[in-house]
């Protein structure tokens, strides 16, 4: 099953807030990006995101070392089971200090890991300078028809050319602040170059990571009252074969028997 984009990147500058509708479909995640700016020796740090009044969970994050201007980016998720309850479609960050600009991204993708930390491979990289540019430590490693996600800020107010392994999504700027946002889907898996380069920066954050479809299955024993094709009326079938990464329903079974090993039948259910 590969991961489907449900729905595409959309942003918010110089706002407190992003609205993000959320279609229907399965196992969705719901992604959001954050970059801020903030002049003097004070980072202005993403300490949470709600979204529709639940609590996002934050993946990765990078801020400034130092200097006169400080740069902060942070991606955070929300799995089905939050999704499904959320009381509107507002994301909300909240901040330690104040930011003198901000940006909000979000997409929603669907057929996706639902573990407590559904992300395989994930990456970062801040410079105070104007080098690396760009980012080749970004790069990364996906699972078949898994998507690739790279996000990069910078200062000064800048554009960026992405490598062609990812399609850029979205290039928003708030003052001197530049967010841009770029993905791909790889349906064979293997490494994709996670590299945005900016026109100018002299401060530049970043952030790459793996939106995938791993399952997360479970062995359960059942009697389904058949009788294995050995003809022993005590050898009866008993695998049950369950998904439980993020919903009970079980994704196949397959049956065999539980003392000689006679493979039955697989079936979906």
């Amino acid at each position: 099953m590969a991961v489907a984009k449900l729905d595409e990147w959309v942003s918010a500058s110089a706002s407190s807030t992003l609205t993000r509708t959320v279609s229907a479909g399965n196992r969705r995640t719901v992604w959001a990006v954050v970059a801020t700016r903030l002049g003097g020796s004070t980072n202005a740090i993403v300490t949470s995101v709600d979204f529709g009044g639940e609590k996002m969970t934050n993946l990765n994050q990078r801020t400034s070392a130092g200097g006169a201007v400080r740069i902060h980016i942070s991606t955070w998720y929300l799995r089905e089971v939050d999704i499904a309850i959320r009381s509107n479609n507002t994301i909300t960050p909240t901040y330690d200090n104040t930011p003198s600009e901000s940006i909000i991204a979000a997409a929603s993708f669907s057929g996706t890991n639902q573990r407590a930390r559904p992300v395989l491979e994930r990456n970062g990289a801040l410079t105070d300078t104007s080098t690396p540019n760009p980012f080749t430590t970004l790069d990364i490693t996906v699972n078949p028809q898994s998507y690739a996600v790279g996000a990069v800020c910078a200062v000064p107010n800048t554009t960026v050319s992405w490598h062609s392994d990812l399609t850029e999504r979205i290039d928003t700027t708030d003052n001197l602040l530049t967010l841009s946002i770029a993905d791909g889907l790889n349906t064979s898996g293997g490494l994709l170059q996670v590299e945005g380069t900016f026109a100018t920066q002299n401060r530049a954050a970043g952030l790459s990571f793996e939106v995938n479809n791993r399952y997360l299955l479970r062995l359960e024993s059942f009697d389904d009252g058949k009788i294995c094709v050995c003809g022993h009326p005590r050898h009866k079938h008993g695998l049950k074969i369950r998904d439980v990464s993020g919903t009970p329903t079980p994704e196949y079974q397959e049956s065999h028997c539980r003392v000689c090993n006679h493979e039955e039948y697989i079936e979906d259910v």
